[in-house]
């Protein structure tokens, strides 16, 4: 900074990189906002095809079994009973790391470019 510089001048200078700052805060925030809804988009699509899946493969099982037990009711009671088993041991055992890995992720994926 020169000496002679008025007040004014160096209150101009400090004008513009309160300004410039600003926007470069703003970019940022913008530039996260957008890659966060993108991954939230993507796996959304992808929930929503898993979930298809999953629906038509559970039809696929709900009938297969109805043929081994030749009870359409009893097919895919048994496949309801075998779900119902799978998410009470997920929910009982392995919610809490799987809460803990989604926030990981989820925190890795939003301050991966800020470090």
């Amino acid at each position: 900074m020169k000496a002679d510089q008025s007040l004014s001048e160096m209150s101009e200078q400090l004008k513009q990189y309160v300004k410039t700052t600003t926007e470069i805060v703003k970019l940022e925030i913008l530039k996260r906002t957008v890659m966060m809804s993108s991954l939230l988009l993507l796996q959304l699509l992808l929930g929503v095809l898993l979930a298809l899946f999953m629906a038509f493969l559970g039809l696929a099982i709900g009938f297969y079994f109805s043929t081994i037990l030749k009870n359409y009711s009893w097919g895919f009671a048994v496949l309801a009973a075998i779900i119902g088993f799978v998410f009470i041991l997920v929910a009982v055992v392995a919610s809490k790391q799987i809460k803990l890995s989604l926030q990981n992720k989820l925190l890795k994926q939003m301050y991966q470019d800020a470090f």
